[in-house]
């Protein structure tokens, strides 16, 4: 019963990622920093409805914080300023821009629960994988690293991971290092009201 709401939760947050993501000059993810001996300054953003924080780029936009009864829900991050509809990049990415979404799962939501409707949507021709690997983080968690196009042949990078009690996608259109900043930094903090 509970694959239809995962099922629903994965492919919202593809086709909102995708409708976000409508420039044709796409430079694809490499996951390889500009300057291996650069240290990023960076922000941490604390998820206060499942006690997760991570760190990200100072100075990128954030999209505020879901409802307090929401169960699985995304954040996004982003090198331009995506709320602002006077800036570019409303309506799609800039060239040269990155967009990240940091979707929580449903609680009690598995790596393995996820992978499956991954199969699944490679099976109906939602997603194509180009590349799978195993990951295993700082913290000694594990997870999982795809990298794929989407039903409007844009690239993507995302890494699966579990942090405490849930289940965390974090996916990556457009160039930089971002997707392994956020996903290596995420950690356990107490929640709001615990």
């Amino acid at each position: 019963m509970r694959k239809l709401p995962t099922t629903l939760l994965l492919l919202l947050t593809l086709l909102a990622a995708a409708g976000c993501n409508l420039n044709t000059e796409q430079t694809p993810p490499t996951g390889i920093p500009a300057d291996e001996t650069a240290v990023p300054s960076v922000q941490t953003y604390v998820d206060q409805l499942s006690g997760i924080a991570f760190d990200y780029p100072d100075g990128w936009t954030v999209s505020p914080p879901p409802p307090e009864d929401a169960a699985g829900y995304a954040i996004t991050l982003a090198s331009y300023n995506f709320l602002d509809p006077n800036q570019p990049g409303v309506g799609g990415m800039p060239a040269g821009e990155t967009k990240v979404d940091v979707t929580f799962a449903l609680p009690g939501s598995t790596v393995s629960d996820v992978r499956d409707q991954i199969e699944t949507d490679v099976s109906g021709g939602f997603i194509t994988l180009l590349e799978e690997q195993d990951r295993t983080f700082g913290d000694g968690a594990s997870g999982l690293f795809i990298r794929g196009t989407d039903t409007f042949n844009t690239e993507f990078s995302q890494i699966i991971r579990e942090v405490g009690e849930r289940v965390v996608q974090i996916t990556q259109y457009g160039p930089g290092d971002t997707l392994d900043l956020i996903a290596g930094s995420m950690r356990a903090v107490s929640p709001t009201g615990s």
